[in-house]
């Protein structure tokens, strides 16, 4: 799947690309909760945007992240590589990083504005259910990492 945006704001123009094939019709986005991140990765610069959205007929809470690699002209200018011309954010991965639902194994809320880099590893803080829990206060805190490798996201345990 190849998704471009090169409008104003592409960041968040690249991620409503996203949403909208992840969302359909039938789901609502938490714009307020949509959160964008930019990294050097491999020499390389990578947006990450977190979003939150509730598919329509519960109380389910689902947490996504897409990377999308930010692609420009450069040229030399004073000495300097600069990128000249509005970016192009390429479509990389995305994934399901978390959910308040008791049927799935990604039950857990994530604080989407916690996400850092560091050596290759993105981390989340999130909170998960424990037995004893009830759906609104999972009390178990701990760090959730993943590696973008190409084209997907693979969770580091």
């Amino acid at each position: 799947m190849h998704l471009y945006a090169n409008a104003p704001n592409s960041e968040d123009a690249a991620t409503n690309s996203i949403v909208s094939l992840l969302l359909g019709t039938d789901n609502e986005e938490h714009i307020k909760s949509r959160k964008i991140f930019t990294f050097n990765v491999n020499n390389e610069e990578i947006v990450i945007s977190t979003f939150v959205f509730t598919p329509t007929g519960g109380n389910n809470v689902q947490y996504y992240m897409a990377a999308f690699k930010k692609e420009c002209n450069l040229e030399f200018e004073n000495g300097n590589i600069v990128c000249k011309g509005l970016p192009v954010f390429k479509f990389v991965a995305w994934e399901l990083i978390g959910e308040r639902s008791d049927i799935s194994e990604k039950n857990r809320q994530v604080e989407t504005s916690s996400l850092a880099y560091k050596d290759g590893v993105f981390s989340f803080i999130v909170h998960e259910y424990t037995p004893d829990d009830a759906m609104c206060c999972p009390s178990k805190k701990r760090e959730l990492k993943f590696k973008l490798q190409e084209t997907h996201f693979v969770e580091v345990i």
